[in-house]
């Protein structure tokens, strides 16, 4: 009687053993090939269109609220009263870029992540992994600085700087004149510097994204490459975790 007890312990402690062990597989399976996205993207078209659509709307937004600007401040008074609304919109300009590149990077992620853990052989998979560094490092990252700096940013500088404050150097002191024109340009300025930086920080990501992925699609190491997924949409939080800091 007792042989048959110890017997059916021993079944139980095994039953017990291989559901455990199938639970851990099933949850480092999910850890390496579900990493919540926010959208799932499986193909180059996709990723060039959500792009596409982000920049324009975004870059559209950005121009309207420029003009907004303009019309309610267009002459030196009200220029002289309303500058930290001036500066406001210089912020705005620089956190409009952020915001905008840190969703270039969460695509560039998802659609990276969807070549990764598909059936596809690995020079298909490396194949369509250029997409992503034509679609959004020569492409998309170029497209939303020549927008933005070259863009609004410059009419910002014709508008107040080179217009309205130009307009003004022989209507009052030159001192009062001097100081308001110092300070446009220290404005527009470190905008542009800002606007040059995250320009060059976003080339940057993408480029060791694509090169940290490429080279596990070489080796045929996806789980290494889920990984560096993982890390990569660590950084992303950082941003906007610092990003709702500033």
């Amino acid at each position: 009687m007792k042989k048959v007890k110890y017997i059916v312990y021993i079944l139980i402690l095994l039953l017990i053993l291989t559901l455990t062990g199938c639970n851990t597989q099933i949850s480092n399976t999910t850890n390496s090939s579900n990493l919540n996205w926010v959208e799932k993207i499986d193909t180059s078209e996709e990723l060039k269109e959500k792009v596409n659509n982000d920049i324009n709307d975004t870059i559209t937004k950005l121009n309207n609220d420029f003009e907004t600007l303009k019309n309610e401040i267009n002459t030196y008074g009200k220029y002289s009263k309303n500058r930290e609304k001036v500066q406001e919109f210089y912020i705005n300009i620089s956190n409009t870029q952020k915001q905008l590149n840190i969703r270039l990077r969460e695509n560039s992620l998802s659609y990276t992540q969807s070549i990764v853990n598909s059936n596809l052989s690995s020079d298909e998979k490396y194949e369509k992994l250029e997409q992503l560094y034509e679609i959004i490092y020569e492409d998309a990252a170029d497209d939303v600085y020549e927008e933005i700096d070259n863009g609004v940013l410059k009419n910002m500088y014709d508008t107040y700087y080179d217009g309205v404050l130009e307009d003004a150097y022989d209507k009052v002191s030159y001192e009062k004149w001097y100081h308001m024109a110092s300070k446009e340009y220290d404005m527009w300025s470190d905008t542009s510097s800002d606007i040059y930086d995250e320009w060059l920080d976003l080339k940057s990501d993408i480029d060791n994204l694509y090169i940290d992925i490429g080279n596990e699609i070489w080796e045929e190491d996806m789980e290494r490459a889920n990984e560096k997924l993982q890390s990569f949409k660590e950084d992303i939080e950082n941003l906007k975790n610092e990003n709702e800091t500033n």
